[in-house]
């Protein structure tokens, strides 16, 4: 399984979760507690956060980026700059410790969180058709 699927299944089974619970009252009230969910890993790659770290610690803002996606790298830059105080070592080895320790939500909006669970929903639906299909 690979990165983007892990974090699809997670946040299904986070969706889920909150869909399971009697005060959800729409999909997209769950859809926007799941983003919410904690989460085993930052979904940014090593190189990438790495990337960003080396441009926060020159000082430079990255106001470019959306609010959720920077809210992610700040909370990374945050643990890096504690990490980094009792591990000296690489920026690299850094990230790929911090990146892929537990992140308190998965810092994807809802809209997005909507794309991924359509298109989970509409691949399982095609290929129980197509199963179904075959049946007769």
């Amino acid at each position: 399984m690979d990165f983007i699927e892990q974090r699809d299944r997670l946040l299904l089974q986070a969706y889920n979760n909150e869909m399971s619970k009697k005060d959800v009252q729409t999909s997209q009230e769950a859809i926007s507690r799941a983003v919410l969910h904690p989460c085993d890993r930052f979904w940014v790659s090593e190189y990438q956060a790495r990337n960003v770290m080396s441009v926060m610690i020159k000082g430079k803002k990255i106001d470019y980026m959306s609010k959720t996606k920077r809210a992610m790298f700040e909370e990374i830059y945050k643990r890096y700059k504690d990490y980094i105080e009792h591990n000296p070592c690489t920026i690299i080895d850094a990230m790929f410790d911090i990146v892929n320790s537990p992140a308190p939500q998965f810092y994807i909006t809802p809209k997005r969180a909507t794309d991924i669970i359509c298109k989970i929903k509409k691949d399982y639906f095609k290929s129980r058709m197509k199963k179904l299909h075959g049946l007769f």
